[in-house]
């Protein structure tokens, strides 16, 4: 009997765990459900590209204005190297006479030699164009301006100091137009440049005067005109002479050379007579204006001074005479000598 009632309890027991697993399986399960995500597909319309030509612009000019060419650049080299670097940088380039009428929206940049003041007031506002312009004149600086001033009086100057430089026994000579440089006449600024090489600059042997002598030129246009100044200091054995350009020629050149006399001068390395010369000192030119082109990047606008050469044709001036004359020409560019007043 308490065999069955065990074994009763036992099989109720286990049906009940039956039930209740049977019951804990049948709990529906949540099925977890994917994220969804809102997609717009934008439905693109393919449509045709059209180009449409442009118009080709024309280059703009580089222009030399003929206004004085030919007393600076007689051998055409500084436009020859003008229009190469127009031809380089996509410009046009032209010759013309300036006039105010012109279209200066459609020129880049021009140069011209030595304006007269009404050129000068008219280009002001035309600050479409960038303007290198040559002149001794004082310019007001602008954006468009660049101003390439020559200093004339330095020339004179490093004439008289490198004269007796190569002169023997000081004996130097000079002819000298009468024109003034900030008041001082040209022939005191040669002596000047005479003198701060010498001082007295007496010669050991006579006539005793003091070198360098000079002579006044007047008109430029008369061949005879240096010849005749000439006499008038011929008397001092003179061992070296300058004459300016404007009145050197062949006769006189040779008959100068002839005599022993070794000249100076300013004419430049194109001029017909250059051979001629011992010795030159000149504006550079073609330096100066190759040396604006060049600065692609920074700002050239302003006043610049005209490089001074000096070259020694038939060798005169050695190499370290040469590098004596560059230093005094540097501190005399700098403003460290002044031509116009030299100590004793």
């Amino acid at each position: 009997m308490k065999i069955f009632k065990s074994l009763f309890h036992t099989s109720t027991l286990l049906l009940l765990l039956v039930l209740v697993s049977a019951c804990s399986n049948n709990v529906p399960l949540q099925t977890p459900t994917e994220p969804t995500m809102d997609v717009n597909i934008a439905i693109v319309e393919e449509t045709e590209s059209v180009i449409k030509p442009t118009q080709t612009s024309t280059p703009l000019k580089f222009v030399v204005f003929t206004q004085n060419l030919e007393n600076y650049d007689p051998a055409g080299q500084i436009s020859a190297e003008i229009e190469t670097y127009a031809i380089i940088n996509n410009l046009i380039f032209e010759k013309m006479e300036f006039s105010p009428d012109l279209d200066f929206s459609q020129i880049s940049r021009a140069l011209i030699f030595h304006p007269s003041d009404d050129v000068l007031q008219n280009i002001q506002n035309k600050a479409e164009t960038t303007f290198i312009i040559i002149t001794e004149k004082d310019i007001q600086p602008s954006d468009h301006l660049i101003v390439l001033k020559e200093e004339p009086a330095n020339i004179v100057f490093m004439a008289g100091y490198i004269g007796e430089v190569v002169a023997e026994d000081w004996r130097l000579g000079g002819l000298l137009p009468q024109i003034n440089f900030q008041n001082t006449p040209a022939n005191t600024v040669f002596y000047n440049g005479g003198k701060y090489f010498c001082g007295l600059c007496a010669p050991i042997y006579a006539p005793v005067v003091f070198f360098p002598v000079t002579a006044n030129l007047s008109n430029s246009g008369d061949p005879n005109t240096a010849e005749n100044a000439f006499t008038e200091i011929s008397n001092n054995y003179l061992n070296a002479l300058f004459v300016p350009s404007a009145y050197l020629n062949d006769i006189f050149a040779t008959n100068l050379k002839q005599n022993g006399i070794l000249i100076l001068s300013d004419l430049s390395e194109s001029h017909p007579l250059y051979d001629f010369v011992d010795i030159s000192i000149f504006f550079d030119y073609r330096a100066s204006i190759q040396s604006v082109l060049d600065n692609h990047t920074g700002s050239t606008a302003g006043v610049h001074p005209v490089n001074i050469q000096i070259s020694s044709p038939t060798g005169k001036l050695t190499s370290g005479k040469a590098e004596v004359v560059q230093d005094v020409l540097q501190d005399l560019i700098d403003g460290y000598i002044s031509p116009y007043t030299v100590s004793e």
